[in-house]
């Protein structure tokens, strides 16, 4: 209940690492999310696919822009991984790439936040509301890019959100043990990544 301290969990698919100051949520990120092999399978009864939202949120907000406005947003590099992998903390670029939020329609917006959701909704509701009500009041100074193409099913397609505070990418992988493409994406904040501790 007081003092600064931090849960991480990590996985070659799955890391997480919340931080927490006197009992209240600090930092949420960095959080890091994979799945090999990515299509559905079943365990237990049920039909897991457990990258299917995100996907999906990103290719929504992809196909939702216009030809030009895809052009504004396309990337020239070929990003064959995460820009901001482990090891890599605060190593935030200082430019901004691709196309600024505030040039997109009210439901084009809504989109981009249905994909920021989509990572922070993993929390507890009003850890989420909070972080989320941050994220929305950044949007107009967001951005939005990618690279490869828009359908994030083949190998080097990639998408990126980067705020004043939000960060994420998302990165198609071809296979390392299984054939066929897998994604890797990671969460991170500006501000808050191991609760904004920097150590």
């Amino acid at each position: 209940d007081t003092g600064t301290w931090e849960l991480q969990f990590g996985g070659h698919h799955l890391a997480v690492a919340n931080t927490y100051t006197d009992g209240k949520l600090a930092g949420a990120t960095p959080s890091f999310r994979g799945i090999e092999p990515n299509d559905a399978f079943d365990l237990n009864g049920r039909t897991n696919q457990p990258m299917k939202v995100k996907e999906a949120a990103f290719k929504a907000l992809l196909t939702g822009l216009s030809a030009a406005q895809l052009t504004k947003a396309k990337l020239s590099d070929t990003f064959t991984d995460l820009v901001l992998t482990p090891g890599k903390d605060w190593a935030f670029p200082t430019a901004k790439d691709g196309l600024q939020v505030s040039e997109l329609s009210a439901a084009q917006q809504k989109l981009v936040l249905a994909a920021i959701a989509s990572y922070v909704d993993d929390l507890a509701d009003d850890d989420a509301k909070t972080i989320m009500t941050t994220y929305s009041g950044e949007l107009a100074d967001t951005y939005v890019a990618y690279a490869g193409t828009t359908a994030l099913t083949e190998q080097d397609d990639y998408v990126r959100i980067d705020g004043p505070s939000v960060w994420i990418e998302f990165s198609m992988q071809h296979g390392i043990v299984l054939a066929g493409n897998h994604p890797h994406s990671v969460w991170r904040d500006r501000n808050t990544d191991y609760g904004g501790t920097k150590s």
